[in-house]
C-alpha cells in the first residue's frame, strides 16, 4: 500500500493555556476581537507561506494541568476565527486543508460546515458517542483517531500506565471496528498513537511508540499521525533544554525519525524549521523515502 509523503499539520491554538505558551487571545471585547481578526489572518497566510499542508484549530486545550471547557464556549471560540477562515479561503484560495481539533461532535459538525476538511479528535471518539455519526455523515472529509490513556483526550502526568504499546493496539483493534461498524469509511482514516502525557508519564514510552510505527503501519494498513513536537518526553534525548519553546532541534530529530518510521503527517508548532528540514533531507538523501 501506497502512502504520500510526510505532510506537516500546523498547530493553532485559540487557548489562552497552551502548553507551549502560543495560545491566541479568546477573552476580547468588540475593538480586540478585530484586531485579533486581523492578527489571525496574518498568521494563517505565514503558516501556508511557511509550508504547512494542513492547519489544525483548537479551542480547547487538552494539556496536562487543563481545565475542560464547555461545548458552548469552545464554539465561542472557534466562531471568532471561522468567519476569517473562510474569507481567507474564498479569497486568497490558501492551498492548505484545515483541521479542528475537538474532542466534541457538534463542534466538528459546525467546522465541517466552514470548510473544514479533518477533524482531529484526540480521545478517539469515545469522548462524545455521536462522533462518528459526524464523520460518517461526510464522507469527504479525515478523522484522525487518537489515542489517548484517559477517554476525554486529556494528557496528565501521572505515572499510571504500564503496557502501553499494548493497550494502544487494544485501542485501535477496538475503535477502529467500532468506526467502521458506525459508517465511517477506512479511507476517512488517520491513526495517531499519541505521544508524551497523553500515553505515559514515561519518555521510554514514547520513544518505543516511535521506534514501533513501522509495526504500528503494517498492522492497520492505514495513515499515521505523529505528534511529538515540544513534548516534554524529548529531553529524554538530550540535558540541553529551556522549556517548550527551546526544543526545536529535538523537534526536528523527533520528525525525522518519524518520518524515516513512515508517519504521513507531523503535526508541529515550528512549520518554518520543519518544511526547511523534509525539504533540505529530500536533496540530501534523494532516495531516502
Amino acid at each position: 500500500m501506497e502512502f504520500p509523503s510526510s505532510k506537516i499539520v500546523a498547530v493553532c491554538n485559540i487557548t489562552p493555556n497552551s502548553f507551549s505558551g502560543d495560545g491566541w487571545l479568546v477573552d476580547a471585547n468588540e475593538y480586540q476581537r478585530a484586531k485579533l481578526s486581523i492578527e489571525f489572518q496574518e498568521s494563517l497566510t505565514g503558516l501556508v507561506k511557511q509550508g504547512a499542508d494542513v492547519v489544525d484549530v483548537g479551542a480547547e486545550s487538552t494539556a496536562p494541568g487543563s481545565e475542560s471547557v464547555s461545548v458552548e464556549e469552545e464554539q465561542r471560540r472557534l466562531s471568532m476565527v471561522l468567519q476569517t477562515i473562510k474569507v481567507l479561503k474564498s479569497d486568497v484560495q490558501l492551498p492548505c486543508e484545515f483541521s479542528v481539533d475537538t474532542v466534541n461532535a457538534s463542534t466538528a459538525k459546525l467546522a465541517v460546515e466552514h470548510g473544514f476538511t479533518i477533524v482531529n479528535d484526540v480521545s478517539g471518539g469515545r469522548n462524545d458517542t455521536n462522533m462518528f455519526k459526524v464523520i460518517a455523515d461526510n464522507p469527504s472529509i479525515k478523522y484522525i483517531m487518537m489515542y489517548c490513556k484517559n477517554a476525554s483526550g486529556r494528557a496528565d502526568t501521572l505515572d499510571n500506565q504500564s503496557d502501553v504499546l499494548d493497550k494502544i493496539y487494544k485501542f485501535f483493534d477496538s475503535q477502529v471496528e467500532l468506526a467502521l461498524s458506525q459508517g465511517v469509511r477506512k479511507e476517512q482514516l488517520v491513526l495517531d498513537p499519541g505521544m508524551g502525557a497523553f500515553i505515559s508519564a514515561k519518555a521510554e514510552d514514547s520513544l518505543e511508540v516511535l521506534r514501533k510505527l513501522p509495526e504500528f503501519r503494517a498492522r492497520y494498513q492505514m495513515p499515521v499521525l505523529v505528534g511529538a513536537s515540544r513534548k516534554g518526553f524529548l529531553t529524554k534525548l538530550s540535558r540541553y533544554d529551556f522549556g517548550a519553546k527551546s526544543r526545536i532541534g529535538l523537534s526536528m530529530a523527533a520528525a525525522l525519525f518519524a518520518v524515516e518510521q513512515g508517519a504521513d503527517y507531523l503535526r508541529v508548532h515550528d512549520v518554518l524549521a520543519t518544511r526547511q528540514f523534509l525539504d533540505a533531507r529530500k536533496v540530501l538523501r534523494p532516495n531516502a523515502e
